[in-house]
């Protein structure tokens, strides 16, 4: 966190968000337990990953993608917090993808 606080306003929050995808792109490729939960995740969100998850960057629009199977592959905004030292999906309140995902009720 040292390393942050030498940066210019704007490059802190830069740096933090790059770091935090390259993050979760290392934890989902590496990290076992991480990779099972965002697996056992996808499953119930109706996806059939046959292999292992794969993430990546690729410098468009999407931070990360996440390659589920042969056929699939998503692309993950990723928003990152300087204030609460944490990272998460999406900023819309999990209301909002009930409706757009049209999730069952078990899921929700």
């Amino acid at each position: 966190m040292l390393y942050y606080n030498r940066l210019e306003k704007g490059e802190k929050e830069a740096r933090i968000g790059l770091d935090g995808e390259q993050d979760i792109i290392n934890r989902i490729n590496f990290d076992e337990k991480f990779h099972n939960t965002k697996r056992e995740c996808l499953i119930k969100l109706g996806f059939n990953p046959r292999r292992r998850l794969r993430a990546r960057k690729d410098g468009i629009k999407t931070d990360i993608f996440i390659r589920i199977n042969e056929q699939e592959e998503i692309g993950v905004s990723i928003k990152s917090s300087t204030k609460t030292s944490f990272h998460k999906l999406d900023r819309r309140c999990l209301e909002e993808w009930k409706t757009f995902l049209n999730m069952q009720n078990e899921i929700f």
